[in-house]
This record gives C-alpha cells, structure tokens and sequence, in this order.
C-alpha cells in the first residue's frame, strides 16, 4: 500500500516535468490524496528547462485494494494553456466592458422580463445609493419608493420586450436615494444575451 511520503512508480519521472515552483503543491496535493483515499485535482506549470512552457491540468484517483488500501495511483494531464488564455482573454474583456460603462456618467442597465436588474453601471448605482453588487438581482422598486415612476418604467420594460421594438421616451423622472427628482430621456431596446433566449430590455 502507499502512504503519504510514499513516491508512487513513475511519480519521479513525472515529477521532472512540473515547473519547480509547482512541485511541492503538488506533491502535497498527492500526499493528502493518500492519506484520505481521495483524488486530487490541481493545475501545473510545466518545467521550461525541458519543454516549452505549458499550463497542465493534473486529476488523479486513488486505486484502492479489497482491504480499502490505496494501491495506487491514476491520472490524466490534460494540457489547458490555450483555455486558460482564452478565459483570461475573456476575463479582461469583462473588466475592460465594465471599466467603459462605469465611465459613462448616464445610466446604463439592462433588466430581465420580470424587471430584475442583470447589468448596471456605476451611474445608477449612485443614484439609488447603493453598490452594483446590490443592485444587480433587484428591481427599481426596491430602491425607488415613487410607485408611479417604477410602474411607469415597468410598462415601458413590457412593452419594448414584448413588442419587440425599441422605445424613446422623452421625458421621464426617477426619484434617487437623496429624494432629489432626475429628469432623463431615455431610449430602450429588446435584446437577448449571446446563448440565452431569454428577453430583456437594454436601456440608456
């Protein structure tokens, strides 16, 4: 059976190709596998003095003999540095997206078929005094206590989802945290997230 300051067959060998800063998480990883009979799951850098440098992703289960031993060890290394660039391209595109629509000093949100924020900027964050954070999953009746003005954004929400087709209104208010009353024109469009088909209104 193996314990956990055993060096499986192989391990060494394998061990060569992890970058060296890498190794002893690793080695850890495989020990507290052992130790609990378990399967451990961790992401390497490969070592540059071998091969070129890649990012692996490592999944190894403990084998186990009738007497509940761990016997053994089995794995796969799967090779993840395209995906991993891919999902921080895409993070960085989020934070740049987030950064402009921030920057914008009117309000920017978009609002699902039930009225529930699913994006705000800063701006309007601001104005009903409270975090985007907060915001997001809420609706203006939440923060703006005129239920005129919320019933009016509400119809208006409806109608561009259901009819389809955007809307300009020239003139409408909204209470803010303060109470002071803004007056905003504001132009609204239906639209569906990439991969969803779910409807919502987008609105500036």
């Amino acid at each position: 059976g193996l314990e956990p300051t055993d060096t499986p067959p192989l391990f060494e060998e394998f061990i060569r190709l992890v970058h060296p800063d890498d190794r002893d998480e690793l080695r850890r990883r495989q020990n507290l596998a052992i130790q609990e009979a378990g399967s451990f799951n961790f992401d390497y850098r490969t070592n540059p003095e071998l091969c070129p440098l890649r990012i692996i992703n490592a999944r190894f289960n403990c084998i186990k003999n009738s007497e509940g031993k761990v016997v053994k060890l089995i794995g796969s290394n799967i090779d993840i540095t395209e995906r991993n660039l891919a999902e921080t391209e895409t993070k960085l595109s989020h934070q740049r997206l987030r950064q402009v629509i921030d920057l914008v000093p009117h309000f920017v949100f978009a609002k699902d078929i039930d009225g529930k924020f699913i994006l705000v900027n800063q701006a309007i964050a601001e104005a009903y005094g409270t975090t985007i954070e907060n915001l997001t999953g809420k609706s203006d009746a939440d923060f703006d206590k005129n239920n005129i003005e919320v019933e009016h954004f509400r119809n208006d929400d409806l109608e561009v989802i259901k009819s389809g087709k955007q809307k300009i209104i020239p003139e409408e208010n909204v209470t803010d945290a303060l109470g002071n009353v803004r007056i905003l024109q504001t132009l609204k469009i239906p639209f569906t997230f990439s991969g969803s088909t779910t409807p919502a209104v987008l609105g500036v």
